[in-house]
Order: structure tokens, then sequence, then C-alpha cells
């Protein structure tokens, strides 16, 4: 066999090593040649893996299996790269530079902590219930379960009434006029000497 046919029989099992997942490095060992001859072979027979398809000198077959649409349909509903990449096995770096790849737009660090913020509550100065929405905005429970039932914004003339006058507890609630609400506390001061309703006996 002369070595022109010795050098393509290796070069053909240099390709098939690599694209069975073998790194430059162990197929190199194997075959005695440099790393940087076998990435040449590689490149000259046109052989593309997908993005992170090695790490570490060894095969990550979860990498080559990375579900892009995945990635990206979990991205849409809020999750951080770091998340995206725990959950599919691949790195941070890797899911970036698959959004990079993709034109997908990636959420600044301070968009990102809005997200994770969203839904936490806390109590304000007053004594309300506040949630926060994202992008630094928070609102008071009671007015966003008040419009979630009318299915509206609320008009500048209507209020939401604490039943029990407890401001933290947003289940017994009453949507009235303004002058209404006015009305009520004093009705209520005048029977009972204070301006709520006292709490209901316990069950």
């Amino acid at each position: 066999m002369t070595k022109r046919l010795v050098r393509d029989a290796l070069e053909d099992r240099v390709c098939a090593l690599y694209r069975s997942g073998a790194t430059c490095e162990q197929i190199a060992r194997q075959v005695g040649w440099s790393p940087m001859t076998v990435y040449r072979i590689t490149k000259k027979a046109g052989i593309t893996l997908s993005l992170g398809a090695r790490s570490k000198g060894k095969p990550n077959l979860a990498r080559r299996r990375f579900d892009r649409g995945r990635a990206r349909e979990m991205y849409a509903a809020g999750l951080s790269s770091t998340q995206i990449g725990k959950q599919l096995g691949v790195s941070k770096a890797t899911v970036l530079r698959a959004f990079h790849d993709e034109g997908v737009d990636v959420r600044s660090n301070h968009e990102s902590n809005s997200l994770r913020a969203r839904g936490k509550k806390g109590a304000s100065s007053h004594g309300y219930v506040r949630v926060n929405v994202g992008n630094r905005e928070r609102q008071y429970e009671h007015i966003l379960i008040a419009e979630k039932v009318l299915g509206r914004p609320l008009k500048r003339l209507e209020r939401v009434h604490h039943v029990y006058g407890d401001r933290s507890d947003n289940r017994n609630l009453l949507i009235c006029t303004h002058q209404y609400h006015l009305a009520l506390h004093h009705r209520i001061y005048k029977k009972y000497g204070t301006w709520n309703l006292p709490p209901p006996p316990e069950c």
C-alpha cells in the first residue's frame, strides 16, 4: 500500500472519529499526529458539529442534542440563560451563543432581575400589600384583584374598600364610589365607634 493510500485511510479514520464526538487531542493520540493536523483534516473535509459539541476534551452528547427552539421558549417564559443551561444540560455561554446566532434579543441584567422579582409581595408603609409586576413597578394587590374582577381598570372615583379594615387581608373587598366609601366609614363609626367593621367571629 502506498503512503498516499495509507494517509487517505488515516484521514478517513480521523473524520469518522471526529464525527463520533472525539476531540482533536484524543484523535491525535490515536493516530500519532498533532491536534492541529487533525483539526486541519476535519476542516478540509468540511465537517461541522453543533455549537458546544465538545467540552474539556470529552464528547458531550447532551450539548449536541441542545434544543434551541426549547431554549427560546424557556427564555421567553422568563427563565435566565443560566437556568436554561442547567435544565438542558449545557453551559450559559452555549445558550447565549445560540441566541446570538439566531438573533434573539438578550435581556439586560436589570430586565432579568425584574422578571425574577415579578409576583413577589411586600407591605407598603400604609399596610397595603404591594405586588411586583416587573420593570421596578409595584401595584397594590387589592386594586389588581378589583380590576381583574371588573375586567377593566378602576375609574378615577372608584375605590376598593377592605370590609373589615385589615389592609393586608385582600379576601373581603368591596368596589364602590368615593362618595359611598366615605359614607360607609361614617355609618360604621356611628354604629361601632370605629372606622371599620369589627372582625368576624372565628368559625
